[in-house]
């Protein structure tokens, strides 16, 4: 017996007694074919230049035209986590790190303000880290290696 699937009036897909959205169909298909890797740590010296340069001039327009409590900060972590979602979607197994960074960064920003609960979130993302981490070195030690991206 077959899995019964059908398009639900808001533009997703009831599956197995689930509704997936196009992103998560797509993202399920094209799963298997992305191997856990690891890029040149050239690659990632220019990536941080580039965020830091984005940083620079994010931040200043942040300072100068609005109150933001940590304009520096606040676009260190938006651009970081932007490439960090980057590395996440092409399966670069040294996402983590930089996740690490922007969490650990997150928690104290948030403690700061008064957010705590969101801190503490932040926390459990960081915890999380390492099994992240864990699992994905697993992957990558198990698949054929072909060299860094």
């Amino acid at each position: 017996m077959t899995d019964g699937c059908c398009l639900v009036a808001d533009g997703r897909w009831l599956t197995g007694g689930r509704l997936l959205s196009a992103g998560s169909i797509i993202s399920h298909i094209f799963a298997d074919l992305l191997h856990v890797g690891w890029t040149k740590s050239t690659f990632h010296v220019v990536a941080i230049l580039a965020i830091a340069v984005l940083v620079v001039i994010a931040g200043t327009l942040l300072r100068q035209k609005t109150d933001a409590a940590f304009p520096y900060v606040d676009s260190a972590t938006t651009f970081a986590a932007i490439w960090a979602t980057f590395l996440v979607a092409r399966k670069v197994l040294e996402n983590w790190w930089y996740w690490l960074i922007i969490d650990s960064m997150s928690i104290a920003i948030y403690w700061s303000r008064e957010l705590e609960l969101t801190a503490l979130l932040f926390v459990v993302y960081v915890i999380m880290i390492p099994f992240g981490l864990a699992h994905w070195t697993r992957s990558y030690r198990s698949a054929p290696q072909v060299g860094p991206a």
